[in-house]
This record gives C-alpha cells, sequence and structure tokens, in this order.
C-alpha cells in the first residue's frame, strides 16, 4: 500500500509536468514566425527580394547627378552597383530611392532604403543617428571662388561684405562659426545649388568637398578656381545604415574593405579613375 500510495502523486505530478510540457511547445510553435521575422537581418530581406535599395542624392557631381539623357550618374551611383554585383551578380539589381540630406537618416531608419551613399562624411553626432561602415573615399572641405575673385585664401572670406554658400547641415552652420563667422552664410540643399550662387555671384565663395568642388572647376575652368588647402584636414565619406543590424553592418562594411583593399580593387581602381583621373589610394 505504502509503495501505491508514493506512485500515485508522482504519476499525478508527471502528467501535470506533461500537460504543461505541452503547452509550452504549442506556444512556442506559434511564435517563431513573429521572432524570427523580428530577428531577421537586412541582409536576408534583401537577398530574398532580390534588389538592394540605396538612398542617394542627385545633385552632387561627379558623386551622384542627373547627366544629359537624364540619367542618375556618377561615382556613388557606380558604388552601389558594384555592391549589387556583389550580392547579386548584377550590377543593375538596385532600386536608388531619391532623397535630401536633410532627410538621409530617416530613409534608412525607417527601411525605405537598406543603405545610404550620399557624400556623407563621418561626424561623431552623426554616429548618435545611423551607424557607418568604414570610409570607402576620403576627402577634405575646400572652398571655390570665381577666377577674378580677390579672395586667395580661406580667411579672405571671412569679411562682413562677402556671402559664402554652405549646405544646411549642422556641421556646416558650425565651419561658418569657425572659419567665416564675420561673413554673411547662404544655406542651401544641394551642392549644385552652392557653385550657381557663385556663378551667379549671390556668394562669394562656396565651400563644401574638395572633390565636388574640384570637378565643378573643372567644367568651368574660365570661370571658376579653388583655394588651396582644406579647412578641416581629411574627412572620411562612408556608408549609412540602420543600427542595430550587425550582420549588414559585417557585409557592407567587409565589401568596402575588399574595395579600397582587396579583391574588389581592381573594379572600385577602374572607377576612381574615370571619375577623378587617377587611381584610387590603397593605404
Amino acid at each position: 500500500m505504502a509503495r501505491s500510495w508514493k506512485a500515485k502523486p508522482r504519476a499525478s505530478v508527471l502528467r501535470v509536468l506533461l500537460v504543461a510540457a505541452s503547452m509550452l511547445l504549442a506556444l512556442q510553435s506559434s511564435c517563431p514566425p513573429a521572432a524570427a521575422q523580428e530577428q531577421q537581418s537586412t541582409l536576408q530581406k534583401v537577398l530574398a527580394r532580390g534588389k538592394v535599395l540605396v538612398a542617394v542624392t542627385t545633385a552632387s557631381p561627379p558623386f551622384e547627378f542627373i547627366d544629359k539623357e537624364g540619367k542618375l550618374e556618377g561615382f556613388e551611383i557606380d558604388v552601389a552597383r558594384l555592391i549589387a554585383k556583389s550580392l547579386f551578380n548584377k550590377p543593375d539589381a538596385v532600386e536608388f530611392v531619391r532623397t535630401s540630406f536633410d532627410a538621409r537618416w530617416t530613409t534608412v531608419n525607417t527601411g525605405r532604403a537598406d543603405f545610404g551613399i550620399m557624400v556623407t562624411t563621418i561626424y561623431p553626432p552623426r554616429v548618435l543617428n545611423v551607424a557607418f561602415t568604414e570610409p570607402y573615399f576620403k576627402t577634405g572641405n575646400g572652398c571655390m571662388v570665381r577666377k577674378d575673385s580677390p579672395i586667395k585664401t580661406f580667411a579672405d572670406i571671412n569679411r562682413p561684405n562677402f556671402s559664402v554658400a554652405l549646405l544646411n547641415i549642422a556641421e556646416d552652420h558650425k565651419r561658418h562659426e569657425e572659419f567665416y563667422p564675420k561673413a554673411k552664410a547662404l544655406y542651401f540643399g544641394t551642392q549644385s545649388e552652392q557653385y550657381a550662387a557663385v556663378l551667379s555671384g549671390q556668394a562669394q565663395a562656396a565651400c563644401t568637398d574638395r572633390p565636388f568642388l574640384a570637378w565643378v572647376v573643372k567644367q568651368h575652368p574660365s570661370e571658376l578656381r579653388m583655394l588651396p588647402g582644406t579647412t578641416a584636414g581629411t574627412l572620411n565619406n562612408a556608408i549609412f545604415l540602420k543600427q542595430g543590424d550587425f550582420t549588414w553592418w559585417l557585409y557592407l562594411n567587409t565589401i568596402v574593405n575588399e574595395m579600397r583593399h582587396g579583391s574588389l580593387y581592381p573594379e572600385y581602381d577602374q572607377l576612381y579613375e574615370k571619375w577623378f583621373g587617377e587611381h584610387a589610394p590603397r593605404e
């Protein structure tokens, strides 16, 4: 009797445990799809979609611009196509999402684009908004003036009777306060508007990414010239993406590294020569 009296509670407990385990398994079986969806990397979504969505601008030649035939072209457009080629072996497996500089963080953080490549320099405050890969391009901030301008140095711009064309971004507001506080600041949404202001006489100088200004001067050699040097030393342009997706960031960062230093360097170098007329640095 003692043996059977002890066995019944054990059997009852076992039945309770089995029922609880069954309920837990049933609950778990109903959860994985949602949980898996939350944990799925953008990399898997991109591969399943068959194309990558890239945030771009259209007014920053030679990086990104609309050519005479109405096509989106530029160095960064070709870099985006190289990334698409690495994903799908098809450079055209990319959809460009046109956006403004002001909206670029929102564009990637809301999922409208998988990443952005928009002549975007890495600054510490920006790292609070998005994640950056290592740089795909090294640049610096320079200034451009009319060829007949009396301005010879950056210090010459800092006069009350001069206007300087800048981008309407926090870094350029700060740059105005640091380098040209006496000059009137004119803020624009695109780099094309900056150099148009100089050509029209609305501004005496335009200050932004030096490679962009060099390209503009090359198009207008009889009207424009560059000031020597840069205002902030070497700066790094990088791909930006939504924070928190390590798998997607690692993929993009690896591809950038291979473009700059490894197996993709020959193709990257061809793009660099195409747009800048020199070999890509490989340091």
